[in-house]
């Protein structure tokens, strides 16, 4: 019997309080937090801010400087979440406390991230400028080269779940869609659907999620690995890194326009989002935007059609708007740069094999010449120049006794 089965069948109620293991909160600090969570909630002080129903039963609280997900079943989602929350230890990411079970409930407490990016964009417009947009686009794609290098893709990347600190700094939070590519290599193509499906929120989601869900071919260019027969992207080519970097780029997009790319976006049906998405024409900025021609290019290497040609967040790292490039002569000159530093590398990384390799070869060729086959009655050299030979004597003793080697000088 598993412990929520036997917490349920006990009647359990008093909370088991479990800290992070990684985090700098010690277990007393963790049960006095819960403890008031737990007081201010029976005595009606806070309510919960947000309710999900389905697929699974979800609230939120706000208290203080921490935010609570209460969850009622789905314990193998939680358990999920959690362990992909005990993998974060980046400045752009949300941090957790603690978790508490309840038996019929278990519950995630987080640090608060802050301001949602979106609330404090249009509150604060006058603050928010192309080297605002860059310096955001930074720590989002640092943030997410961070997950993506341990094999976690977010899945929800948008300006809601994105927290703004005094500072300006982000922290991602939100990470009930989260998933692991080692845990979804391992399922079936039914057990993917039925425990991963498409998640996020359809007006910023990626042409290949929009595609698998309406049923219909995605006009990447033919790049799309993945898809079936009819060109349809099937699920598993919708979990990779790259639906995150199209959400870094409705980031942007927001943070330059100060709008979505699709407004009122919830006002929409999937087909028409996938028509509006989907275009050859690729995804502009709203004319008039003031955006420099470096900006453009960052946005249009994350909002690429194809998710196999869409830029990595490694990649967009090094990008040279992120590096203060503006103009176009800028990006192609620091693009000029690097390809000559990379081709310098490859260069020197050649050269050292070569060394290596023909260093390799003399010494076989010495040591061919100096253990060649030796003739009849030839001493013939020592082994190593100015060096003393010597020979060993081995004396047979009877059974049970031990070999001893004698050794003599010539």
């Amino acid at each position: 019997m598993g412990l929520w089965t036997a917490l349920q069948s006990l009647g359990h109620h008093e909370a088991v309080v479990v800290p992070n293991p990684r985090g700098g909160s010690s277990a007393s600090a963790c049960t006095a937090l819960w403890a008031n969570f737990e007081e201010y909630r029976r005595a009606g002080l806070i309510k919960p801010f947000h309710v999900r129903r389905s697929p699974y039963r979800c609230r939120m609280y706000a208290m203080g400087g921490y935010i609570i997900k209460e969850y009622s079943g789905a314990r193998q989602k939680v358990e999920s979440e959690i362990r992909i929350l005990q993998q974060l230890g980046h400045e752009g990411l949300i941090s957790y406390e603690l978790t508490a079970d309840e038996g019929s409930r278990i519950s995630i407490v987080m640090a608060w991230a802050g301001t949602p990016l979106r609330e404090h964009r249009l509150a604060h417009p006058d603050e928010y400028s192309e080297d605002t947009a860059r310096h955001m686009a930074h720590q989002l794609a640092s943030a997410l080269a961070f997950l993506h290098a341990r094999g976690i893709v977010h899945r929800d990347i948008k300006p809601d779940n994105l927290g703004v600190a005094a500072d300006q700094r982000l922290r991602l939070f939100d990470w009930g869609e989260a998933v692991t590519l080692a845990e979804v290599a391992d399922m079936g193509d039914r057990e993917l659907s039925r425990r991963v499906g498409v998640a996020g929120t359809p007006a910023f989601m990626p042409p290949e999620s929009l595609c698998h869900l309406t049923h219909r071919p995605s006009d990447d260019g033919g790049g799309n690995r993945g898809a079936d027969e009819d060109g349809v992207p099937g699920l598993r080519a919708t979990l990779g890194p790259a639906l995150d970097v199209w959400g870094l780029g409705t980031v942007v997009y927001f943070l330059l326009a100060g709008r979505d790319i699709i407004a009122d976006g919830s006002d929409y049906e999937l087909e028409e989002l996938a028509d509006i998405i989907d275009c050859s024409s690729g995804v502009g900025l709203p004319e008039g935007t003031a955006a420099s021609y470096a900006a453009r290019d960052f946005l249009a290497r994350c909002l690429e059609r194809c998710p196999g040609r869409r830029a990595a967040a490694g990649e967009l790292l090094s990008h040279p708007w992120l590096r203060g490039a503006a103009t176009r002569a800028e990006v192609e000159a620091a693009r000029e740069s690097a390809r000559k530093a990379e081709a310098a590398a490859m260069r020197r990384s050649a050269s050292g094999r070569l060394l290596r390799s023909a260093s390799s070869s003399s010494m076989r060729r010495t040591l061919s010449g100096k253990l060649a086959p030796l003739g009849a009655g030839d001493a013939g050299p020592p082994l190593v120049d100015g060096a003393a030979t010597c020979e060993v004597t081995v004396r047979m003793k009877p059974s049970g006794s031990r070999t001893s080697l004698g050794r003599g000088g010539v």
